[in-house]
């Protein structure tokens, strides 16, 4: 049947290896090419009106100072030109960790939303802002504003399907800052002995800062750790605090290969985070990563969406994908098929009305043709919305792999015999565990499973469904991350699909047969 109806999801898929009876996840040129030298950050042209300081004299300036320090400020400028939060930088971050004339500043920022997360808010700042607020406290030796994404000499991690590409574009603008001062370094002759990575949306607490520097240690690296139990905390990611033969690993080299999912299980990290990528890497590296007491305030945009409601594992997820096309472009063998998971005011039930029994209380089973692979593929995720909530398996969900019997890769689903190859593994849980609320969701598929061009994914259903549907208007979305999504036309079928009715859910068949 072809349900005047729209089902709202996304199956991201891999695409599979192109040698018979191989199944590499991806397949790329890039995949075993050596990291290419990465780029030293462009030269910042001189301004009349805002002149940089004359390298050539800041050699002698630096001449009487036991210890010197490069800050590096870095991120998405957000709130930095609020005066509570640049006025806490110089009191309580840099004048306490060594004297204002052994002190330079280093910027590399973003002065828009444009490619950060939800929970950032919106906004758009413009140089001027910068020098009529916090740069006349806090006067640049050197800058990069708004640089672009990262987009060559990737490490073959970086295709990894559950690479973290929400730490890339931070961990880049690191590497660039670490540019900047040996720039400088070379410039005046002169190795600073401390670089401070820190963000430029931090108000300090007074004494929250590192304090003098000169009673650290230079044979370690320092940050604030969080800690959730006992003997196992990670250290944060928004300040660093580096002496500078530890900048190079831990500002630059760290990005030369992605931190993955699967290395933070193995590392049994609590998250799967730019934290866990730091603490793994600097174990990797022989560095000794100690806590730090430091106290400070992430000043937040009005309407900023970080709390746990507003921006959640899924929203983390979206972002996550969304960084990731921005940056691999079309050498991303990810893929999204289905449609965009988007919340929508009115949805309607499973229209099932016209051929199922009137008396059915069984479970209803749904399979439609946006959602088959036309190519060999791995299965590692899917994204859906939920209309109400699922509680301890209330109702009963299943996602299954079905094959239509007799039919290719392509063309219309039209068949009323499927083949059940997989049932979708649920991590950890039983059938009886599930509980996830209304709104957007996903589930990870661990392994990736195998699919063959013609496999669908469908879902059934034990109970009232929990997913709508609806005759909405078109709306562009990134849906689980988006991509190539197919969206109907508003009031046109969405494709092909095939429903059905059982009195149970429908289990895996026994082994010696594939019915």
């Amino acid at each position: 049947v072809s349900p005047p109806s729209r089902h709202q999801a996304v199956a991201i898929l891999a695409q599979a290896g192109l040698e018979s009876g191989m199944w590499p996840c991806l397949v790329l040129l890039a995949l075993c090419r050596p990291l290419a030298a990465q780029p030293q950050p462009p030269g910042r042209p001189q301004q009349a009106e805002h002149p940089l300081p004359q390298l050539a004299n800041d050699s002698a300036l630096l001449h009487g100072c036991a210890l010197t320090v490069a800050h590096c400020i870095v991120g998405t400028a957000r709130t930095f030109g609020e005066p509570r939060v640049y006025t806490s930088i110089l009191r309580h971050l840099v004048l306490p960790a060594a004297p204002r004339r052994c002190s330079r500043f280093f910027y590399v920022l973003d002065l828009s939303s444009g490619t950060d997360s939800p929970k950032g808010g919106s906004f758009r700042l413009g140089e001027r802002d910068l020098w009529d607020g916090p740069w006349k406290l806090l006067q640049p030796t050197d800058y990069l504003l708004d640089p672009s994404l990262p987009g060559s000499g990737f490490h073959s991690s970086y295709f990894d399907p559950w690479c973290i590409f929400q730490c890339v574009p931070m961990f880049d603008k690191n590497r660039l800052c670490l540019g900047l001062v040996r720039r400088h370094e070379d410039s005046v002759g002169r190795v600073f002995s401390w670089v401070v990575r820190s963000r430029p949306d931090l108000a300090w607490s007074p004494g929250g800062g590192p304090g003098p520097l000169r009673r650290l240690s230079a044979g370690s690296a320092y940050a604030l750790f969080a800690r959730w139990k006992e003997g196992h905390e990670l250290p944060m990611d928004l300040v660093l605090v580096v002496p500078r033969r530890f900048a190079e690993p831990l500002l630059e080299e760290i990005s030369h290969r992605c931190h993955t999912l699967a290395e933070a299980e193995l590392h049994e990290c609590r998250t799967w985070s730019c934290d866990c990528w730091i603490q793994v890497f600097a174990k990797e590296r022989g560095i000794d990563l100690r806590p730090l007491e430091l106290r400070y305030t992430i000043v937040r945009i009005s309407g900023a969406s970080y709390s746990d409601d507003k921006y959640g594992w899924n929203g983390f997820l979206q972002h996550n994908r969304k960084l990731r096309r921005a940056i691999l472009g079309d050498r991303d063998t990810m893929r999204d098929v289905g449609h965009a998971a988007l919340p929508r005011h009115a949805s309607a039930p499973l229209p099932v009305a016209a051929v199922v029994p009137a008396d059915h209380v069984g479970c209803s089973t749904f399979v439609e043709r946006d959602l088959c692979s036309a190519r060999r593929a791995r299965l590692l995720g899917v994204g859906f919305w939920l209309k109400s909530s699922i509680r301890r398996a209330r109702p009963k969900v299943r996602f299954h792999v079905w094959r239509p019997e007799g039919i290719g890769a392509s063309g219309p689903l039209n068949t009323s015999r499927l083949i059940l190859r997989a049932v979708l593994p649920l991590r950890g849980l039983s059938d009886e565990e599930l509980s996830l609320d209304a709104g957007f969701r996903g589930i990870i598929v661990r392994p990736p499973l195998r699919l063959r061009p013609g496999d669908c994914l469908g879902w059934t259903v034990c109970g009232e469904v929990p997913f709508p549907f609806d005759d909405g208007p078109d709306v562009a979305g990134d849906g689980a991350g988006a991509g190539p999504t197919m969206v109907a036309t508003a009031g046109v079928c969405a494709g092909t699909a095939v429903m059905g009715w059982s009195e149970e859910m429908p289990e895996l068949p026994t082994e010696g047969t594939n019915r």
